[in-house]
């Protein structure tokens, strides 16, 4: 018996938008009564409230079976901002849920916080994810690798800065590796962890089939865009130099914390989710043209 209650924290987030997507389709909204915990009203099923408001939580996960946890910091370079929302908002969330009794809670997690040098949003993540560990409740961790799809503000950027620049600047020698891992990849897993019950207290990474070095993932966003550009590898101390004389006028576009992301090896084994959940990610090579196409029909 799948679990029938559903709430979902973070449902406007990228991930989130994508997830209720496939959750409001006919077939699944029979099995499962799906609620949002937002900030700002939704279409419909919604509770008001946030994190920190441990009131809301426990309004939000009465009666909820499982709780599907999106919501959280990503974008800030600031310890206190990743804290308030990763760390203690998670430690909150989890008061509510065992004070309510909710079978489940789905934790998304990033591999991020396995990192040597994991910056303020990887030790956020880290922590939170120490505290669902030892929560005594029932959980699902799955550590994602970098995300891509339709709406996504990573593999977006970069194609957008590719077709702009005529020397494609890389940080360090580019070979470091990622494993990008595709939306409705994720948004499988994650359904995956609603119906399968057997698996208790498990951690899972959730990336792309194979790992691919930095100079990889800009060849073949080359190939798929038609494009030849130079490519030029600059050392990371001068990144940071850089960085450090400059402030913050282009953290919108860089940090210390991605410079360090960049230049470490994101490569994992996914076998145990290829295993109990069925997980057969798409490649990053067969699905960059689906989402140029996507995009640029988005962007008309």
């Amino acid at each position: 018996m799948a679990y029938k209650n559903i709430l979902v924290t973070g449902a406007t987030g990228f991930i989130g938008k994508h997830l209720v997507h496939e959750l409001s389709k006919p077939e699944l909204r029979k099995k499962y009564n799906l609620i949002y915990f937002t900030r700002r009203p939704v279409q419909e099923n919604f509770i008001l409230g946030s994190l920190e408001d441990k009131n809301s939580l426990l309004t939000a996960t009465k009666d909820i079976d499982c709780v599907i946890h999106l919501a959280g910091e990503t974008r800030s370079p600031n310890k206190y901002l990743n804290y308030m929302a990763n760390v203690t908002g998670t430690k909150n969330l989890i008061e509510a849920c065992r004070k309510n009794k909710v079978k489940r809670i789905i934790f998304i997690g990033t591999v991020n916080a396995d990192l040597k040098k994991r910056g303020a949003y990887g030790e956020s993540k880290k922590q939170a994810e120490e505290l669902v560990k030892n929560s005594y409740l029932d959980y699902v961790i799955l550590k994602l690798g970098m995300v891509y799809g339709p709406g996504d503000n990573q593999v977006s950027k970069t194609l957008g800065l590719v077709k702009k620049l005529p020397v494609i600047p890389i940080i360090g020698d580019g070979t470091k590796k990622i494993q990008p891992v595709y939306i409705e990849d994720v948004v499988g897993a994650i359904l995956a962890c609603l119906e399968i019950k057997k698996f208790r207290k498990k951690i899972y990474n959730i990336s792309g089939p194979y790992p691919i070095t930095f100079n990889d993932y800009i060849q073949i966003i080359l190939d798929s865009l038609k494009l030849k550009r130079v490519k030029i590898h600059i050392p990371v101390f001068f990144i940071k130099l850089f960085l450090l004389l400059t402030g913050r006028a282009f953290r919108h576009i860089i940090t210390f914390e991605i410079v360090d992301s960049i230049t470490q090896n994101k490569e994992v084994d996914i076998r145990d989710a290829q295993h109990d959940l069925g997980f057969k990610p798409k490649e990053f090579k067969a699905m960059l043209p689906f989402l140029i196409h996507k995009k640029k029909m988005l962007d008309l």
